[in-house]
């Protein structure tokens, strides 16, 4: 006797939730050029970013490599480099200081999760983080503290040097609203001991 696990048909329901998934996949894969964000369209909607901090936070208690950019080890640009190519197809700089020219200004009373936030050091901006709200960053701190989260109190609060915006996340439309099948859904001065800077 054979049993079959697997249905040999498939609902319209599932097809639709598969090609969502692949639309969304999809536009992950494509490269976006960080200074086409300079000037974002108007018409962007408050979002949570929700899939930019979850993924961020499975990579809590990674090695701090200097230089790295993948899961083997972070530096602080590195992490964001990852994530945002990750979650958003977005190439960025692998350097705090070119990334904190990407993208529109964000105030610091505004941060919204998944925006990008610069500190001063010694020798200018050296040290980014993303910001996952209730203010909070996560980033790759040092050797010492690996990818962790940190409160923007203390050091963070007194050497923050401003924010940057770049995505809004990727959006599904209501479920009365779904694209076809296969086609994406419309897009709405010195560092604390043992800091490592770039």
């Amino acid at each position: 006797m054979r049993l079959a696990f697997a249905p040999t048909g498939s609902s319209p329901e599932v097809e639709e939730a598969l090609a969502r998934r692949r639309a969304i996949q999809d536009g992950r894969r494509r490269i976006v050029d960080p200074e086409a964000l300079r000037d974002p369209p108007a018409a962007q909607t408050a979002v949570d970013n929700e899939d930019m901090i979850r993924e961020a936070l499975a990579h809590r208690g990674t090695r701090y490599v200097w230089g790295g950019a993948s899961r083997g080890g972070f530096d602080c640009s590195g992490f964001a480099l990852y994530i945002y190519q990750r979650t958003r197809g977005i190439g960025l700089p692998h350097s705090a200081a070119a990334q904190s020219r990407c993208g529109k200004p964000a105030a610091r009373k505004d941060l919204r999760p998944g925006d990008l936030v610069f500190f001063r050091t010694n020798r200018g901006i050296g040290h980014v983080a993303i910001y996952i709200g209730n203010n909070k960053i996560i980033h790759a701190a040092n050797r010492r503290s690996n990818v962790r989260i940190n409160q923007l109190v203390g050091w963070y609060s007194s050497h923050y040097y401003c924010a940057r915006r770049l995505s809004p996340a990727p959006t599904l439309a209501a479920d009365h609203d779904r694209p076809p099948p296969g086609e994406p859904a419309a897009a709405d001065s010195r560092p604390p001991p043992g800091e490592a800077t770039q």
